[in-house]
């Protein structure tokens, strides 16, 4: 008697089951595997071309560097102090006060605006003899002022580069100024560094003379006054 043979458990899969799973899960290692080779054959086919951009780029940095003209930053520093000028005397001059810190910051703002000041940059340019100087405008980049041009317009034509190269640094919470002034000249760029902190100071100066001096002439007119009603009543 012949029986039948058992049966399996486990099931192959068919055509139509590969072809579902293909269509819904494609073979993603192949095109990975098929992406590096595009990769690989492009590096191959354009590392000449790649390796030539890179020095050209190499060449080109050295060059400009080069011949690019230096810079050279000269820097100074100066302490800026809020304290008034004495017209009448300790006994009689209001005391100024520096326990505000906004009426110091404000102070310093103040003493700035008068360091960028058209004032003492033309104290600059007449100190140094600035317009008959070539080396100066050699530094600036640019050519000396020609012959025709007025006084007036030689002064602007330097201010402008004067201006364009000045700076100036507050730090916060300081009373230390820094001026800088940069230059291709390491001579030129140390020199009208110094002369604008000197500048500053003879202004700085002036005014509290001119200040002085107006306020002593006002004290003297009023004292003048005083003693005639005084004559007068006796």
């Amino acid at each position: 008697m012949n029986s039948a043979a058992p049966q399996s458990p486990v099931t192959l899969a068919t055509a139509t089951d590969n072809q579902y799973y293909e269509s819904y899960y494609p073979a993603s290692q192949n095109f990975v595997r098929e992406i590096l080779q595009q990769i690989m054959i492009a590096a191959r086919r354009y590392f000449g071309l790649g390796l030539a951009i890179i020095a050209a780029c190499i060449a080109a940095a050295v060059l400009v560097t080069y011949f690019q003209t230096p810079k050279y930053t000269a820097s100074a520093s100066i302490q800026v102090n809020d304290q008034g000028a004495e017209v009448l005397g300790k006994e009689l001059d209001a005391p100024v006060s520096t326990t505000d810190s906004w009426d110091a910051d404000r102070f310093i703002k103040t003493q700035m605006d008068v360091l960028r000041s058209r004032n003492v940059a033309m104290r600059v340019i007449r100190s140094l003899d600035l317009l008959n100087d070539p080396q100066f405008f050699a530094a600036m980049g640019i050519a000396p002022p020609q012959a025709k041009m007025s006084e007036l317009e030689r002064e602007e034509y330097a201010l402008s580069p004067l201006y364009t190269n000045l700076s100036i640094d507050v730090p916060s919470s300081s009373r230390v100024v820094r001026v800088s002034f940069t230059s291709s000249d390491p001579v030129v760029s140390a020199k009208i560094t110094n002369a604008f902190l000197e500048q500053f100071i003879a202004t700085t100066l002036q005014n509290r003379f001119d200040s002085s001096a107006y306020a002593r002439t006002f004290v003297a007119g009023q004292l003048k006054e005083t003693r005639a009603r005084l004559e007068a009543s006796e």
